[in-house]
Formats: structure tokens, C-alpha cells, sequence
């Protein structure tokens, strides 16, 4: 079956479900949909954020992040109980 390349529009021959000709062009359509989605993730940022121990408002750098400061994190009962489990292991906890 003959099908033209997402990013560069080449014909080429696709027995498989394959959207790009060569691995140059995967590369390509692999960094522009990774773009795409981290914009994506981006737009999904609020503009405020209420910590989760402290209660105070700050803007949030990810989706998911619930403390304002790395003082408000120690603080939590999740890397607290984290520590006591893996402290000593070398673990680096968040």
C-alpha cells in the first residue's frame, strides 16, 4: 500500500500502519507530537494554587503540584512517612 509521509509528504510503501518514511521523519512527527502534548499539560496549569499545608496561594509550576515551598513539602504526612520508610536507603524522596 502506498501512503505519503505525514511530515515530509514522500510517497513511500507501508505494509505496516507506519506514518512517516524514514527514521529521520519518525523523529521529526515524535518531536512534534511530544511539543504538542507538553503544551498541552501546560495549558492545563492554573493560574493559582492554595498549598496544601500551609493554605497560602501560589502559582503552580506543574498540574499537580499541591505545596507552595520545598518547607511546606518536608512538612507533608506523605514525605514524612516516605522518609521514615526509605530515609536510610539512599533513596532520593521526590
Amino acid at each position: 500500500m502506498i501512503k505519503h509521509c505525514v511530515i515530509c509528504g514522500k510517497a513511500f510503501n507501508n505494509d505496516r500502519n507506519y506514518k512517516t518514511c524514514s527514521p529521520e521523519c519518525r523523529r521529526k512527527l515524535n518531536r512534534r507530537l511530544t511539543l504538542q502534548w507538553l503544551h498541552d499539560k501546560r495549558q492545563q496549569i492554573s493560574d493559582s494554587a492554595t498549598c496544601s499545608i500551609c493554605g497560602k496561594t501560589f502559582k503552580p509550576n506543574f498540574p499537580n503540584e499541591h505545596f507552595c515551598s520545598d518547607d511546606c513539602r518536608f512538612d507533608s504526612p506523605l514525605y514524612r512517612f516516605l522518609s521514615r520508610q526509605y530515609g536510610n536507603a539512599g533513596i532520593e524522596l521526590f
